[in-house]
């Protein structure tokens, strides 16, 4: 069993800062807070698309998914079904601020906090509603590549 079960993301969030500081170099001379950063942009990519499948591959197969005023999704499988789900009623049109000072990373963990904002529309009564988020990550490094572990988000309006 990994780490991460073990040990509430809460206690991980408050230990990651404690830990070797952010920004490392890595192959090809792309620091972690930039691969990190084109990790978020396929998100943004993704769900802008409306790709389920594209979305749940961007986790690892652990991962946990809080979307705001669900219970949590556990897994690729139950996360891309929750993706296909929301993008089968709502098409999404957000733009994430991403700001590398705002993203932490320690060895092979990493958290960041960005905001959405755009457009859901609602596909059934084409009505389209602002969108606008607040958004906790949380990140592991797999197999040389950063992946999704933990997301949640809630609305700000």
């Amino acid at each position: 069993m990994k780490l991460l079960h073990k040990i509430p993301t809460y206690f991980l969030l408050l230990a990651i800062p404690l830990l070797p500081s952010a920004g490392t170099a890595t192959a090809g001379g792309h620091s972690d807070t930039a691969q990190i950063t084109e990790l978020l942009r396929s998100y943004e990519r993704h769900v802008n698309e409306g790709n389920a499948q594209g979305v749940g591959a961007l986790y690892t197969e652990d991962a946990v998914f809080f979307p705001d005023r669900f219970e949590p999704f556990e897994g690729t499988e139950a996360i891309t079904g929750f993706y296909s789900f929301a993008f089968s009623a709502l098409s999404l049109d957000l733009e994430f601020a991403i700001d590398p000072d705002d993203i932490v990373v320690a060895g092979d963990t990493a958290y960041a906090t960005t905001t959405s904002s755009g457009t859901r529309l609602f596909i059934e009564s084409d009505q389209s509603v602002p969108e606008v988020n607040r958004e906790l990550w949380v990140f592991e490094k797999v197999d040389g590549d950063w992946m999704i572990a933990r997301y949640a988000f809630n609305k700000s309006e």
